[in-house]
């Protein structure tokens, strides 16, 4: 199949995917539903963040990022992992030097490890980047934040996936926390 990434008008990016497969008897219309994959042993215990993306600008601050892991974590009592990808170290060390919880490192895995973690964790936080599309795709509990004008074109289509417009104002730290403790709850139901 030969097509263009992103459709030529505002038509959100996964249904131009899903219709470019259509349009060439690869999928029907009706084929999209979350990849189900096991992960590791004791699966939904914790919350996955990913701090990077592709470009500066579709980043949410670190000290917003801290706020949030910090408040969920006394909240919930939730064991944190930070995701640290290829291009990704400044800015999990920025996060990471905000932090007073505990965390892990989740440094570089190979895709289906990532996969297999997205799809077992509790839930999921990042912002605009193929990460969080890939923990929203393994129907991770997740909350993705993205630059205002990215939303329309950029949400992931999975149901488990609460899309947030973030431009990194002190005011969002509380809806986004509310937003992840909510996913978290449903998680554990």
């Amino acid at each position: 199949v030969i097509a263009r990434p992103v459709p030529d008008d505002d038509t959100p990016v996964w249904r131009h995917l899903v219709a470019t497969l259509a349009d060439a008897g690869r999928v029907g219309p009706d084929a999209i539903a979350p990849l189900r994959i096991e992960g590791p042993a004791g699966a939904r215990r914790g919350l996955i963040v990913h701090a990077g993306s592709g470009g500066a600008g579709k980043r949410w601050p670190p000290e917003r990022f801290a706020e949030v892991i910090e408040a969920t974590a006394r909240s919930t009592g939730v064991p944190v992992l930070l995701h640290q990808g290829p291009a990704d170290r400044e800015a999990v060390e920025a996060l990471a030097a905000r932090l007073t919880a505990p965390v892990e490192l989740l440094v570089e895995p190979e895709l289906p490890a990532l996969a297999a973690a997205l799809a077992s964790a509790r839930a999921y936080l990042g912002g605009d980047s193929g990460v969080s599309h890939l923990a929203a795709a393994v129907g991770a509990p997740s909350v993705i934040l993205f630059p205002p004008a990215h939303l329309p074109r950029w949400t992931p289509w999975s149901p488990t996936a609460r899309p947030i417009a973030a431009s990194g104002g002190p005011d969002e730290v509380r809806r986004v926390t509310q937003a992840l403790e909510d996913a978290l709850t449903a998680a554990s139901r």
